[in-house]
């Protein structure tokens, strides 16, 4: 995967394996912290773990009643902003070239025209079907998006990290206890988020 800053859309990702892609879209559901009162709690973290008079448990029900909506809404709508980009992730029909100025300048009718013969034929079949592993995408973060889309992915590590007990230092005896684990892969999916949040930082902050 390729991930490149273009002034008039964004940022471009392309050559994203189908893998990476359901990576991406699971995050929503990564973010969930239903079932998981560690996760929620990380979440929705409380001015006051232990209450110790009528003056910390008034402050508790304040910001139950004023702070936590704005902080759900804002989760929600972050998780929205990133579901509706990837909605819009196009898929690559040849790998890509060496130069990649004809995909930025978007050459849909010569690609559409290509793939009618096809899709006339296998249109309804098509959309059942997962993607085939060998396809690659391009998805486009428009530079307004990023703050959403940093956000979303934080929020999926932090209830992914309570919900699987991810170790807090990452020292060998805890790499090794991963790698014969059932949490390896959410575990590699946390990291992969945090791979895309250090891209977001490194080539979408600052934009003129």
């Amino acid at each position: 995967m390729k991930m490149r800053r273009i002034i008039s859309k964004g940022l471009v990702l392309s050559g994203i394996p189908a893998a990476q892609l359901r990576m991406l879209e699971q995050v929503a559901l990564h973010a969930d912290p239903s079932g998981s009162p560690a996760a929620s709690e990380r979440l929705y973290q409380s001015p006051v773990k232990q209450p110790q008079n009528v003056t910390d448990e008034e402050l508790i029900e304040d910001w139950q009643e004023f702070v936590m909506p704005d902080l759900r809404h804002e989760f929600t709508r972050q998780l929205d902003c990133v579901a509706n980009d990837l909605s819009q992730a196009q898929p690559e029909s040849t790998p890509s070239p060496p130069h990649d100025d004809s995909l930025r300048e978007g050459e849909d009718g010569d690609e559409d025209e290509g793939e009618d013969a096809d899709a006339d034929e296998d249109e309804d079949e098509d959309e059942d079907e997962a993607p085939s592993p060998a396809a690659t995408y391009e998805l486009i973060i428009p530079f307004d998006h990023i703050e959403s889309w940093y956000g979303a992915l934080n929020q999926a590590r932090l209830v992914m990290q309570e919900r699987y007990e991810f170790p807090e230092t990452e020292n060998l005896a805890a790499m090794v206890g991963l790698l014969t684990s059932k949490n390896l892969k959410p575990y590699l999916t946390s990291r992969f988020y945090m791979e895309i949040q250090g891209a977001l930082l490194d080539l979408g902050m600052d934009v003129a």
